[in-house]
């Protein structure tokens, strides 16, 4: 744990029990003569040892959380994902989302707190709203009906200089005297608990400067603190911290570097800034991240451009671009008229948004498929499942891109061999289907992704080769589709969709007949008739089975419309 951001993060794993048997529920050893959480519904963890906490019966508490000994929380409250102390009081219609409240805090009613940390002894009083972000100090006080600013950090201490006690980071981690504890407790799961008071006096033994601070802060008067009335109120209690760039014995205060010098500290103070907020909860660090990867494009000089083309040719099979009539099928690339996957970047959409979190150059269909290729058919499914999940998270793909791929890999696991005849093919591809057939529901999220398990079969279709040669011959591809609709791998919708794409949005699909068919429909990829997608979608075989289908489509619709009638003119 570096920030708070880690902070809040590693505390809602452990509640989430992903590092069982490190739980609140089984704390390490001499922590239950103390303490003792059990996890009650929602996910929240209640202390049930000391006990003493009551949550009123109007209120709503949410997990993954927690709710410490000694606690009164009032009635209309809606708490969720937030970690309480003990000997906590909130009183009536209190929102609180996503926080830490530390021990003995007082919370007056219709307060709203978003993201933020409450240290010990804080004080909210009636209406204020705490935005996310905040980090409110060990004694503040926060006025009535007071809005205080996202990411503002509160403390009671007094400026502190480098020299005298260390780094700016020291001197903001000391306005609270258990900056230590909140992490050791947040290792246990348990942040609220307060049992690491007996680790953290062995801390601040071996901590001079600690002893200092905590010394400091004990003999302090409230007459004596700076507050800024401006932001805690007319009835509150303290200062804004806002981090330190440098002493001002840094710059030179020669009158010609005098305005540089004011603006290169401004730049350097927003900076800084910038930085802490990222530290925070709540923060987005979507344009962060965005801005990193455009500075990291725009400096990248690892390869030169002949190798830059030497590289795209070795990852994208050596296809020509420019005759290459692409098709859409979903984030990340396009396929190719010769059934090749191009990725003009890798880390942008097909809509040319930056990909965030996707590693360069990283093709992320063909590395799902080969974790598909690798898998045994005598291995558990789920297995599979987790495996592409994960690399989903890591590489920020889409269902789209892991539907397509496991298509692919189905396809190429069935060993077609050349002259093998449509039937045999439908034969080995309803065996292979009983084993993937549970992965397939699992992915196939909505329209989108089943129409990337057709443009996978088309993909190969077009593609040449043994695969190529076998699928693209009628009536072969034409039993896939229905193979695969009887399955229940595809339903209809998807099907008549695709094919609406195809036909340039002529002819609508699905039997809902609504506004997804429509944005299909002015989205769709017309396709030239001359090339191998327009000659396999034109196929007699093919068109023969999709005007079946939209047949039944619409036969199902007019009968529920006739059976809607029927009960309304019983009703009647």
């Amino acid at each position: 744990i570096f920030d708070f951001t880690t902070y809040a993060n590693v505390s809602q794993d452990l509640l989430k029990r992903w590092v069982y048997p490190v739980v609140p529920d089984n704390l390490p050893s001499g922590y239950e003569k103390i303490y003792r959480y059990v996890m009650q519904r929602h996910g929240l963890y209640k202390e049930c040892k000391v006990g003493g906490s009551k949550i009123g019966r109007s209120s709503v508490v949410k997990g993954p959380g927690m709710v410490g000994s000694c606690c009164f929380i009032g009635e209309g409250c809606r708490i969720e994902s937030t970690i309480i102390g003990n000997n906590v009081n909130i009183s009536n219609t209190v929102t609180i989302t996503n926080s830490h409240i530390w021990e003995n805090v007082t919370i007056a009613e219709n307060t709203t707190i978003h993201s933020s940390i409450l240290c010990q002894n804080v004080t909210i009083k009636k209406g204020a709203t705490i935005g996310k972000g905040c980090i409110i100090g060990k004694g503040c006080i926060i006025g009535e009906g007071v809005v205080v600013p996202d990411f503002t950090r509160l403390t009671l201490c007094k400026d502190i200089k480098d020299d005298e006690f260390g780094s700016d980071d020291e001197g903001f981690g000391s306005f609270d005297d258990s900056s230590s504890s909140s992490s050791s407790s947040s290792d246990d799961g348990s942040s609220s608990s307060g049992a690491s008071d007996s680790s953290d006096d062995e801390d601040e033994s071996d901590d001079a400067n600690h002893n200092q601070n905590k010394a400091a802060a004990a003999t302090t008067n409230t007459t004596d603190i700076d507050t800024d009335y401006h932001v805690v109120g007319k009835d509150g209690l303290g200062r804004v911290w806002i981090p330190r760039v440098d002493s001002e014995d840094d710059y030179d205060d020669d009158d010609s570097d005098y305005d540089d010098d004011e603006d290169a500290k401004e730049k350097a103070l927003a900076a800084v800034i910038e930085t802490m907020k990222s530290q925070s909860i709540g923060y987005d660090a979507t344009d962060m991240y965005a801005e990193r990867m455009k500075i990291q494009e725009e400096d990248d000089d690892l390869f030169s451009e002949d190798e830059k083309e030497d590289d795209d040719e070795f990852n994208n099979g050596a296809v020509d671009h420019d005759d290459a009539g692409a098709l859409s099928f979903g984030e990340g690339g396009v396929i190719s008229g010769g059934g090749e996957h191009i990725h003009h970047s890798s880390n942008f959409d097909e809509d040319g948004m930056l990909v965030i979190g996707r590693q360069k150059n990283v093709n992320v269909v063909q590395d799902l498929k080969a974790l598909c290729l690798e898998h045994e058919t005598t291995s558990p499914i789920e297995n599979l499942a987790i495996e592409i999940n994960s690399y989903k998270f890591s590489q920020n793909a889409s269902y789209s891109d892991c539907s397509m791929a496991t298509m692919l890999a189905v396809l190429e696991k069935l060993d077609i061999k050349e002259g093998m005849a449509a039937t045999k093919l439908v034969s080995l591809l309803k065996g292979e289907l009983q084993h993937w057939k549970p992965l397939f529901n699992k992915i196939c999220r909505g329209l989108d992704e089943e129409k990337c398990v057709i443009l996978a079969v088309e993909r190969l279709a077009c593609g040449g080769g043994v695969i190529g040669d076998v699928l693209s011959k009628a009536p072969s591809f034409r039993f896939v589709l229905q193979t695969l609709h009887d399955e229940e791998v595809l339903n209809e919708d998807a099907i008549l969709s695709w094919a609406a794409d195809r036909r340039g949005g002529s002819n609508g699909g699905g039997g809902g007949g609504g506004s997804e068919d429509e944005d299909d429909e002015e989205g769709g990829d017309v396709v030239d008739l001359d090339t191998p997608q327009g000659k396999l979608f034109m196929q007699k075989p093919t068109q023969d089975f999709l005007e079946w289908l939209q047949e039944e489509s619409e036969s199902e619709s007019g009968s529920d419309d006739d059976d809607d009638s029927g009960s309304d003119e019983d009703s009647e």
